[in-house]
């Protein structure tokens, strides 16, 4: 038969052992006092979802403090999670990996479009040569993306006039300098929409399958 001792001393190791557990499992659901989510482009898609969840998280833990980060997109967002600047961070799937990144949910789908003006005569992704087509910004997702698309169709950056123009310079440009854009954005985005409620002489071309 147990001691008055013994039972007494299994109880207080049982209650420190759920004291911990409790302790380690608050620490794992708390959150760090400031959180730094990186965006996208302050006219994109992004950058506005990042806002709403700022709103949603600081709700939620009234001491938590949430910054907004505006960047150019994917490739500049890894970076920042890479150097601990960002928490969380919002990013275009464009089969870049790293073993110290790990994703948290898939938000939506997004599709590469290419748009190209009427009056350019383009097609086909192939008729880009010769042509001023604007391929993203520096450390886009819309970049990376169409960089890859293209030297599948094996047309190099040497073949046509580039320019590093994302989002937010579309809606200037394509008047002035372009005669066609890569943007990856999801279906029916109110920023695509808007460039084309804008500008009536924009059309989209198709991507089409290619042998690989």
């Amino acid at each position: 038969m147990l001691s008055k001792n013994w039972i007494v001393m299994v109880g207080l190791i049982c209650a420190i052992i759920v004291m911990a557990l409790v302790s380690y499992k608050r620490s794992l659901l708390q959150l760090p006092r400031k959180i730094v989510i990186a965006t996208g482009s302050t006219q994109g898609y992004y950058y506005k979802l990042g806002n709403e969840m700022k709103r949603i998280i600081e709700k939620e833990h009234p001491k938590a403090q949430v910054e907004i980060l505006p960047t150019q997109g994917s490739y500049e967002n890894l970076k920042l999670i890479e150097r601990g600047e960002a928490y969380f961070a919002f990013y275009q799937n464009s089969g870049d990996t790293t073993t110290s990144i790990r994703s948290v949910a898939n938000l939506y789908s997004e599709a590469l479009h290419l748009i190209v003006k009427n009056s350019s005569g383009i097609t086909s992704i192939k008729e880009l040569k010769g042509k001023t087509v604007a391929i993203g910004s520096e450390g886009s997702g819309t970049r990376l993306m169409a960089l890859e698309v293209l030297k599948h169709y094996g047309i190099e950056l040497n073949d046509f006039e580039h320019r590093s123009y994302g989002l937010d310079e579309l809606d200037a440009m394509f008047p002035k300098d372009l005669q066609a854009a890569f943007i990856v954005m999801r279906v029916l985005a109110p920023g695509l929409l808007d460039l084309f409620r804008k500008h009536e002489d924009l059309q989209l071309v198709p991507i089409e399958y290619s042998e690989a």
